[in-house]
């Protein structure tokens, strides 16, 4: 039997906004520094986006400039790296709740930050991320639009190096409102075949954690249920109650 999650903890975007106040006091002492920890001059990261990054506050920065940086070739330093991300992660996470493009690929977003990189973090910044991960699934669980799969955020997050299991917990959990539901038949689907998740951007560890995450018992029975109860409701549109249905033989 599956429990709702109480309205009143349901995250808005006015949290959302709360937390990215919250990022820009916790990483407020970090500094961009004179040397790029990613490819710039004549290739990547171009000369004159370099000194706007440098010259400007961080929360003047527009999304442009951050998605040039993140998407330029990094250097052989991951800790100098993650050091030089906390300046620009502020932004970075408020241009992702105003639903921003910030790379070709969502998946990719945040892979610069290597949350996981021993000693990189501080333990009060790893809780804030862990936190923010799971407010802002929650809310793109509830809002997101039905047409796309959630997926590309637990990717994204583990990509980054967090923890996603409290993620895919949540998800379970959501299953009664309408658009966590059909974005978890849209991603069985689509990426699901014989419990592997087939997602291009998954390593060997996130295959792992989603086949053990689907392939759980009791989970697979609150989803069946969730897609039944969807169904008795004949509120679906022809197209959804084709996507439930198929979803369901990916489950076993």
């Amino acid at each position: 039997m599956i429990h709702e999650v109480e309205e009143n903890k349901m995250t808005s975007l006015t949290d959302l906004k709360n937390l990215i106040t919250e990022a820009y006091q916790l990483f407020s002492s970090y500094l961009m520094g004179d040397q790029f920890e990613v490819c710039h001059g004549t290739c990547c990261l171009q000369t004159a986006d370099g000194e706007l990054l440098k010259r400007l506050p961080v929360a003047q920065l527009n999304c442009r400039l951050i998605y040039e940086y993140l998407d330029a070739a990094e250097s052989m330093d991951k800790f100098a790296l993650a050091q030089q991300i906390k300046h620009l992660l502020p932004k970075i996470l408020e241009l992702l709740i105003q639903g921003e493009n910030l790379s070709h690929s969502t998946e990719i977003i945040l892979n610069k930050c290597y949350f996981n990189l021993e000693n990189a973090w501080e333990t009060k910044e790893i809780q804030f991320m862990q936190k923010f991960a799971l407010a802002f699934f929650q809310y793109k669980a509830i809002y997101f639009d039905e047409n796309y799969s959630l997926d590309e955020y637990i990717t994204m997050f583990h990509l980054a190096g967090l923890d996603i299991q409290p993620l895919l917990d949540e998800w379970v959990l959501l299953l009664t409102h309408h658009s966590a539901l059909i974005n978890l038949a849209n991603m069985l689907n689509y990426w699901f075949y014989n419990g592997i998740y087939n997602n291009s951007f998954a390593d060997h560890k996130l295959k792992q954690i989603m086949y053990v995450w689907i392939k759980n018992s009791e989970h697979q029975n609150i989803i069946l249920d969730q897609f039944l109860y969807a169904l008795e409701q004949n509120s679906l549109t022809p197209q959804q109650i084709e996507t439930i249905n198929s979803a369901s033989y990916h489950l076993y």
